[in-house]
């Protein structure tokens, strides 16, 4: 069985049923599209909501009431899933940074 790499750095959509494979790096621009046809959305269908509105940091789909913010990002369903993501995502980024291991030692006499 032959290791699929074209998949393995690429993580799923869940916004908005779009269920696309995406490259890990893409996947931040990805949802910021996502939140920008959402906000647009917001804007045309009501112009004076009953109350301010405001997004969830772990998912886009979610808005929710400016003073039930705080209590909706403490139970979440998708905080779990964005913490792992992002922890991916730096991690990632980490491992192609330059090595800080101390460098091996060169003999001085030949």
């Amino acid at each position: 069985m032959a290791l699929d790499t074209e998949s393995t750095n690429k993580i799923q959509c869940s916004h908005n049923g779009c269920g696309q494979l995406l490259h890990s790096y893409y996947y931040e621009e990805h949802v910021a599209l996502h939140r920008l046809e959402l906000d647009s959305a917001l804007r045309i269908g009501d112009k004076k909501p009953e109350h301010e509105m405001a997004f969830c940091p772990y998912n886009a789909c979610h808005v929710v009431p400016q003073a039930e913010l705080e209590k909706h990002t403490a139970t979440c369903p998708d905080k779990r899933r964005y913490l792992m993501i992002h922890s991916f995502l730096t991690s990632s980024r980490s491992a192609t940074a330059t090595p800080t291991y101390p460098p091996p030692s060169l003999p001085t006499s030949f």
